[in-house]
């Protein structure tokens, strides 16, 4: 693993940007971060310096995030945001009381939130926190009791039991197809345009697995590519595209019909999602109440 100290000159700098980037005003980060304005131009002039690229464009009265500074600004957000949570979690959390759980963005967001408010009216005594994100979330550190993990299931650092199975299928929206029809074969599904998004890992179906199961050789590059799957499932609702849809994590779409199923094989997944629980979860009556309750709801 290389370095971060290496690519990172200056935290300071980071926080001075990332607080004129989200006020979009120098005037308000330095009264945010209560320095004066000149301190934060200069911890962005050194920033821009550092990576070789403009990340505001300056006008006379406002500051313009350029393209480059708008991904900066989502990466460093996300960050900064991340380890705030997590030292105030470990500053306020009462082991006997809350019941941490870590999950990846995209089943936070699809599965889990939307059951929660159902595990609540049935336990208001069990306080809840969530802890989302996309890189793997460790349990021997203690940062969480139990988490939602995508793979093969070979983690030793915790006990690992089944949640559930997904199920890989092309959908787009009614107008799209109508728009490119008639949409028949896997090969007419070829002819919309596709949309793509990061593969977490090896494990993850992509468009080539898809058309390799459907016995076609070749796949047009995606005309869209996103980073995160929700992303790329809210393009694919707005008729932008055909996507690879995970059955259970639509957030309502396809239930409501926004998407519908294009030809072509539905592929399952290399791997299973897992639910992975600490040590402590064994321990305590409220643990095992949310253990024992997504199990549950994962079978129904």
């Amino acid at each position: 693993m290389r370095n971060p100290r290496r690519e990172i000159k200056s935290l300071a700098a980071l926080f001075a940007f990332e607080a004129a980037g989200r006020h979009l005003s120098v005037t308000a980060a330095a009264r945010e971060m209560g320095v004066s304005q000149s301190a934060v131009s200069k911890q962005i002039a050194a920033l821009e310096a550092e990576v070789g690229a403009p990340l505001f464009t300056r006008h006379h009265r406002e500051i313009r995030l350029t393209w480059k500074g708008e991904e900066l600004l989502k990466v460093t957000s996300a960050s900064l945001s991340a380890m705030a949570s997590m030292l105030r979690n470990i500053r306020e959390r009462s082991i006997d009381k809350v019941v941490t759980i870590g999950a990846s963005m995209t089943l936070s967001h699809f599965w889990l939130l939307p059951k929660l408010p159902q595990f609540r009216d049935s336990h208001p005594e069990v306080t809840i926190r969530v802890v989302s994100q996309e890189t793997p979330v460790p349990l021997e550190d203690g940062a969480v009791d139990m988490v939602i993990r995508f793979g093969s299931g070979d983690w030793t650092d915790g006990r690992v039991q089944p949640l559930m199975k997904s199920r890989i299928q092309v959908m787009a929206t009614r107008r799209l197809i109508e728009r490119y029809g008639p949409i028949e074969t896997a090969g007419d599904v070829l002819r919309l345009p596709l949309i793509a998004y990061d593969a977490i890992d090896e494990s993850w179906t992509s468009w080539n697995d898809w058309a390799h199961e459907a016995g076609i050789d070749a796949v047009a590059p995606p005309a869209l590519s996103f980073n995160r799957y929700w992303d790329a499932l809210q393009a694919a609702a707005a008729g932008q595209g055909a996507l690879l849809v995970w059955s259970g994590l639509t957030g309502g779409i396809e239930e409501n019909g926004i998407l519908v199923p294009l030809p072509g094989p539905a592929l399952i997944p290399r791997g299973d999602f897992y639910l992975v629980t600490s040590d402590l979860v064994s321990k305590s009556t409220r643990h095992a109440t949310l253990r024992d309750w997504l199990l549950e709801q994962a079978h129904n």
